[in-house]
């Protein structure tokens, strides 16, 4: 749908950072208490309060569903890695949502900020995140238990991509996108150890893909090195029947 709005993608996403935030945020969640890191004027005092509801209500979500994640992978046999990353900061909150925020409005230009917000956040499914490792022999497995004594607790699958069984991938995992018995919606990235090094690995080159200014050329050039990345990975054993779905599709 075309722009009517009269203001470009530039001006609108330069106005939602102002109105989202305007400071940098801690480096390290694990630093701050948790009541005190939602309560710092610096980081908080310019966020848009839809999105400011919204991230403080993921930061509050977040010890029950890490808990549960834990006494999940003492059953699966996987192991949670970065856990120190497990919330998404406040800046990168801030970024996305501004992001979504944008680009709604460009669609739907009569559109207020209040309800661009709600869009906007409504879906954020990965401001809390964790990576499960599981080894390629025994991935399905893992996988396999973790999603069973999860739903076992009241949780819901509610998005399941599986990128890892393709070799031409630029990206190679399984995600998905687990709901807890409340609604929140939160992100689980299934990975084996050298999966998620290849994604490390490729990360500076996917995030200069996706800005604006790459050249389609260059976008072209970025997606064959990662793909050279990806393609000699082991592909776990049975990871095939991971099938994909999404009942998110459309929101």
């Amino acid at each position: 749908m075309q722009n009517t709005s009269g203001l470009d993608v530039e001006t609108i996403t330069r106005r939602m950072e102002r109105d989202t935030y305007n400071s940098e945020p801690p480096n390290l969640l694990e630093e701050i208490e948790r009541e005190n890191y939602l309560q710092r004027e610096e980081t908080f005092g310019y966020l848009n309060p839809i999105a400011k509801d919204f991230y403080t209500g993921a930061v509050l979500q977040e010890s029950s569903i890490t808990t549960a994640l834990k006494k999940v992978t003492e059953i699966s046999g996987g192991e949670l890695s970065g856990l120190e990353y497990r919330i998404k900061t406040p800046e990168s909150f801030a970024r996305k949502a501004s992001n979504e925020v944008s680009e709604y409005m460009l669609l739907h230009p009569n559109t207020g900020y209040e309800e661009a917000y709600k869009y906007a956040t409504s879906r954020m499914y990965d401001t809390v995140r964790y990576t499960m490792l599981a080894e390629p022999d025994n991935f399905f497995d893992t996988y396999y238990q973790t999603v069973y004594n999860l739903e076992k607790s009241g949780y819901t699958v509610s998005r399941v991509k599986n990128s890892l069984s393709n070799i031409y991938s630029s990206y190679r995992g399984v995600n998905t996108v687990i709901t807890t018995p409340d609604g929140f919606h939160f992100e689980v990235q299934f990975h084996t150890p050298e999966s998620l090094e290849v994604k490390n690995k490729t990360h500076i080159l996917y995030e200069e893909a996706r800005k604006t200014g790459t050249s389609t050329e260059r976008k072209l050039e970025l997606e064959r090195q990662m793909q050279a990345l990806t393609q000699n990975l082991v592909t776990p054993k049975d990871v095939d029947k991971i099938l994909p779905f999404d009942t998110l599709k459309g929101r």
